[in-house]
């Protein structure tokens, strides 16, 4: 995974650099001392001059920051001419899947799915194994929590040269006792293991090394590179007043905007209990929910049962995020944990004022 600079983008170690693959697609790049940029190349194990073969691996494919991140990297390879094959669990989401560079071949993973049962998780692993054998992978770079566990001891158990995780989110921070135990046992487990861990923020990767997952030198930090001209530059959405259930004399009202999977991580439900008492002092106030997941059903029960279907908008998934921002009074993210998220950066991105109730792994 390589580090490309570009005017428009945000990564690691200052505001212009990305995450991508391109130069150097199997090593990770970091500055030393002096500021200069260095690869390495995953222990001497790989030949930097040929064409590679690189895994990817995540749990779910759906329109969330990994994925998106995911996505960007598996193009990137592609583009740099290199094989490269994206393998995923059972949740997939078509539009994510349109995101897709079609060089890079997909291919679905029985028995990976997010909820751990021994009995899928065993099978996901022994697929993973035979995949990886089958593909005589270079490298393979796992993303999320139940992806990475499994996907680096697959790898491992193949004899891939290369192992990369990404840490979007950290599983052990903010979670049960129970799988706050689980998870940090099993990292712990999987770090002799990993290459290279590339975290989203500094204090994702914090976290890790205060916990005792892995090596200081195996940690790197590649924060989300997304385009900001596209946020910089944007507008509200054309039929802006159909939107918001406008007639065509009504005033413009405040909007208020919080884009984010409908999951329970992210507390719509929640949420909608505090805007309820904000709609009675705020009445034509208009909460904007954009996003898909499979809590919107109860969410929107949640709504109707408050007597807020006319200040609430729920979109659906929508490809332009920076035209709802631009449209937005106030943007809003309330989260249970998160790790560096993408939409914060691109609320900010577009100029808005935002206000978090979240309980970030200090990312």
């Amino acid at each position: 995974m390589s580090l490309q600079c570009s005017s428009t983008d945000i990564g690691t170690h200052g505001p212009k650099a990305r995450l991508g693959v391109g130069t150097h697609p199997n090593g990770w790049i970091q500055r030393d001392r002096w500021g200069d940029m260095k690869v390495q190349d995953a222990e001497g194990k790989i030949d930097l001059g040929r064409r590679l073969r690189i895994a990817h691996v995540i749990t779910r494919l759906i329109n969330g920051g990994a994925d998106e991140n995911t996505v960007h990297s598996c193009n990137w390879a592609a583009q740099g001419g290199h094989d490269v094959v994206l393998l995923h669990g059972e949740t997939v989401l078509p539009e994510i899947i349109a995101k897709v560079d079609p060089r890079v071949e997909l291919i679905g993973v029985p028995g990976l799915t997010r909820s751990i049962s021994p009995v899928s998780d065993m099978r996901a692993l022994l697929a993973l194994t035979r995949r990886f054998r089958a593909l005589n992978a270079d490298i393979v770079h796992t993303h999320t929590s139940k992806a990475g566990i499994l996907g680096r001891f697959a790898a491992w158990a193949a004899g891939v040269p290369a192992i990369v995780h990404g840490v979007h989110i950290v599983p052990f921070v903010n979670v049960g006792v129970a799988e706050r135990f689980a998870y940090l046992a099993l990292e712990k487990l999987a770090a002799p293991v990993t290459s290279a861990f590339i975290s989203v923020s500094e204090g994702i990767r914090d976290l890790c090394l205060s916990a005792g997952v892995g090596h200081p030198d195996k940690h790197y930090v590649v924060h989300s590179g997304f385009d900001l001209d596209r946020f910089r530059n944007a507008g509200p959405p054309d039929g802006w007043r159909d939107l918001l259930r406008l007639t065509p004399d009504a005033p413009r009202p405040s909007v208020l905007l919080m884009i984010a999977a409908f999951e329970p991580r992210k507390r719509h439900t929640e949420f909608l209990d505090a805007f309820n008492k904000v709609a009675v002092r705020l009445p034509d106030a208009v909460l904007v929910l954009a996003g898909d997941g499979p809590l919107r059903s109860t969410v929107e029960s949640r709504a109707k049962r408050l007597g807020l279907e006319r200040q609430v908008v729920f979109t659906g998934y929508r490809d332009d995020p920076e035209r709802l921002i631009a449209l937005a009074d106030l943007c809003l993210l309330c989260s249970m944990r998160e790790g560096l998220p993408r939409v914060v950066m691109q609320y900010l991105a577009g100029g808005k004022p935002w206000y978090q109730r979240c309980d970030y792994t200090r990312g």
